[in-house]
């Protein structure tokens, strides 16, 4: 059963303690058996998360957000720490000495890095070595081309330490006793918030410490929040919070002004006025890209049978003869016109399609077929 809220505020949000402690020990006596079923050769810890699920993905952090928790998730007297100092490195082993910070602190300058552990192997063995990686946030963007892609697919990025305060030896503590929330570009994030060596009391403290920490630092103070869960990686999420929104907390969208309606109405009307338009003079231009074709099939032959029928409509009386001019400019046009290489105008096709009709007239007026030899001699 989870334990839901119809209207929450989130920074109000309070979790059901003993909603959480049946969660953990419920996920506690699993992992013990699974532990028993499939033994390893090593005792491994396995690592507990806080799965935080939003109804909307919420913008990204751009660097991670610091959770102080209640128990640490580091032993101080087992934890190796590597720090990555700018250099000169000496004068930050004798400053990390004399603050007298508890736990083993390794000091690596970026030079030695770049040089000792450019090649990829290098890196790997880099990463298994030390539990956990603090950095001076002045070499913190350099580190991802140093480091490669090892330390981020491990979940053993750099945690960022600031080297210039005069309490060194605090700010490295609150950095290693603390958890972090990487908000990512999904609708779901997860916080460490133990592992399996934890006491059951020891992860409900951290639980309810971390979370209205969490709320805080979300965007809008978790507004979008819609569920929290325990997993480990050999177990399924176990859910301790969960949010029913009521009808009331739904945002409603304003309502459009009616100018605005009226005004994108009239642009709609403008755009389908212009767009008739074109299509008018579309359908208006369409005959003419006919006219040719119709032009084409009026057009005489060959320039001869033009000459022809020029001759015969502009035909003479007998023992007279015709103007050279005329039969030039007929002989001219029907040229062009065989070839099809010049349009002739609407003049001059009235003229050839009256000169086409009257052909078969003049053949007619044209001299009388003479009567054969022997037609001739039989009437004689």
């Amino acid at each position: 059963h989870t334990h839901t809220h119809n209207h929450i505020m989130a920074p109000s949000l309070q979790l059901d303690e003993q909603l959480v402690t049946r969660a953990v020990q419920a996920l506690l006596a699993h992992m013990s058996k699974y532990d028993a079923r499939k033994p390893g050769l090593f005792d491994e810890e396995h690592q507990i998360h806080l799965i935080l699920g939003f109804r909307m993905v919420p913008d990204p952090f751009k660097r991670p957000a610091r959770i102080p928790l209640v128990h640490s998730l580091w032993d101080t007297s087992s934890t190796e720490i590597c720090l990555i100092t700018k250099d000169p490195q000496q004068q930050f082993e004798d400053m990390i000495e004399k603050a007298n910070v508890p736990g083993s602190i390794k000091v690596m300058g970026v030079k030695q890095l770049r040089s000792e552990y450019k090649p990829y192997e290098a890196k790997r063995q880099l990463c298994g070595a030390y539990d956990l990686f603090l950095a001076d946030d002045r070499v913190i963007p350099m580190l991802p081309r140093l480091l490669g892609k090892t330390f981020y697919e491990k979940k053993k990025r750099p945690v960022r330490v600031d080297l210039t305060k005069s309490d060194v030896a605090a700010e490295i503590t609150k950095a290693r006793d603390a958890t972090y929330l990487y908000l990512g570009q999904g609708p779901c994030s997860s916080v460490r918030i133990g592992h399996s060596g934890f006491t059951d009391k020891q992860l409900v403290d951290n639980i309810l410490a971390a979370v209205p920490l969490i709320m805080k630092v979300l965007p809008q103070q978790g507004k979008y929040l819609q569920s929290i869960q325990i997993k480990s990686s050999k177990s399924a999420a176990l859910p301790i919070f969960n949010s029913l929104r009521a009808a009331t907390d739904f945002e409603l969208l304003p309502a459009i002004p009616q100018s605005k309606v009226e005004t994108s109405a009239k642009k709609r009307g403008k755009k389908r006025g212009s767009q008739a338009v074109d299509d008018d003079k579309v359908a208006a231009t369409a005959p003419s890209t006919a006219a040719p074709a119709a032009t084409k099939r009026a057009r005489p032959a060959s320039g001869k049978a033009a000459v022809t029928a020029v001759t015969a409509a502009t035909a003479v009386p007998a023992g007279k003869k015709a103007p050279a001019t005329t039969e030039k400019k007929a002989a001219g046009t029907g040229k062009k016109a065989g070839k099809g290489k010049a349009t002739p105008s609407s003049g001059e096709k009235k003229q050839v399609k009256a000169q086409l009709k009257a052909k078969p007239a003049a053949k007619s007026a044209g001299t009388k077929k003479q009567p054969s030899r022997k037609r001739k001699q039989a009437t004689q």
